[in-house]
């Protein structure tokens, strides 16, 4: 059985911060262990939290991607590598414009397939 415990003045101290709080203090914990194989045991916090969202977006160290083509020259995008929002979301939409680019080129080529098959 897992718990939270603590004493009477964290307690009280904890919940007149966070009335939230209060329905989890001093109780045990239903499938501690399961909730735990999927969180793990420890948590971030504060700026070192990230959400599912922001992954791929903390590609600062890239400053290109190669893009393969059928036997032509590779061609490189340059992404402009800055803190603010903004260039976050211009990158994003240019990775989504390339990434557009290569769905169709290989939808293309599976259609060829399809009819040389026939």
């Amino acid at each position: 059985m897992k718990m939270i415990t603590c004493d009477r003045a964290t307690y009280d101290a904890a919940v007149m911060a966070h009335k939230k709080y209060e329905p989890f203090l001093n109780k045990s914990i239903d499938h501690y262990d399961e909730m735990a194989l999927v969180v793990g045991k420890d948590m971030a916090t504060g700026s070192f939290a990230r959400t599912f969202a922001d992954i791929d977006l903390d590609d600062d160290n890239i400053d290109s991607v190669p893009i393969d083509c059928e036997n032509e020259a590779t061609e490189e995008v340059r992404t402009n590598v800055s803190s603010s929002g903004t260039s976050k979301r211009k990158r994003k939409k240019a990775q989504e414009s390339v990434d557009d680019e290569q769905i169709k080129f290989v939808g293309e080529q599976l259609g060829k397939i399809a009819n040389a098959l026939e």
